[in-house]
C-alpha cells in the first residue's frame, strides 16, 4: 500500500500511474513523537 499526497495539478500525472484521486488531511502531534526535531530515521 503506497498513500501519496501531492497537489491538485499533480493528480492526473499519478492517476495514469494507478493511483485514484482522493483528499488528504493531516494533524501532526511532534511533541509526541520520539527523535529530534527535523531528525530522519530510515
Amino acid at each position: 500500500m503506497i498513500d501519496l499526497v501531492c497537489d491538485k495539478e499533480l493528480s492526473d500525472f499519478y492517476c495514469e500511474a494507478g493511483f485514484e484521486s482522493w483528499h488528504a488531511m493531516i494533524k501532526r502531534n511532534y511533541a509526541n513523537q520520539s527523535g529530534a526535531i527535523g531528525e530522519l530515521k530510515s
